[in-house]
């Protein structure tokens, strides 16, 4: 009777395993691996997971990707592997992956790594907004250019990148337009997001 009941219980958990979305399990998956006290073989498991499923949107792919950029990951990734999750990231359709091709690239082939942070910026991703802002800001790779360097910084703050506020302000301050620099000091605290020279 007693086994019954157990077997009954583990079913029941089945069922409700079935209704939970594909990225709550891998944020689960996840937390399980982070965990000191995880075994080493379900580590191992939950690796094999993340190398092989196509459930999660390839939102698992790109975690092993970002694994690559951590001082202490949970899981460790060669560059060449990084490269190779992105892929299966694009394939499962998720084109946040050209972000990380960018970062990967950058510093080997500049072109390709443009083309794909541009690619990243039409689907409106915030990392990408602000990094393609900032090197208009910079004149790095690209050509210097305010206008449309402030254009990606307000896109990358409505994405929730509050620090493209200072350098919205960098900006005003170099075509010295002080109205404006006091505008954004007001909307970046309106924001809670504090600027040098603010008073809290």
């Amino acid at each position: 009777m007693f086994l019954r009941k157990k077997s009954l219980s583990r079913c029941k958990i089945t069922s409700m395993e079935k209704e939970i979305p594909s990225i709550d399990k891998l944020k689960a998956m996840l937390r399980r691996a982070a965990n000191p006290f995880t075994a080493s073989y379900q580590i191992a498991s939950i690796r094999s997971v993340l190398n092989g499923s196509s459930a999660f949107k390839g939102v698992n792919h790109l975690f092993l990707v970002d694994c690559f950029f951590q001082d202490k990951p949970v899981f460790s990734v060669s560059e060449k592997e990084a490269l190779e999750q992105c892929e299966l990231a694009l394939k499962d359709g998720n084109k946040i992956s050209y972000y990380y091709l960018y970062l990967l690239l950058k510093n080997k082939d500049s072109n390709t790594a443009i083309n794909d942070l541009l690619l990243a910026c039409e689907i409106s991703y915030p990392k990408a907004l602000f990094e393609y802002g900032f090197l208009l800001y910079k004149g790095e790779t690209v050509k210097q250019d305010y206008k449309l360097a402030k254009q990606y910084f307000e896109k990358a703050i409505a994405g929730g990148i509050k620090k493209a506020y200072f350098y919205l302000l960098m900006i005003a301050e170099k075509e010295k337009d002080y109205e404006e620099a006091e505008s954004i000091y007001q909307r970046a605290m309106n924001d809670d997001y504090y600027l040098p020279g603010t008073v809290k």
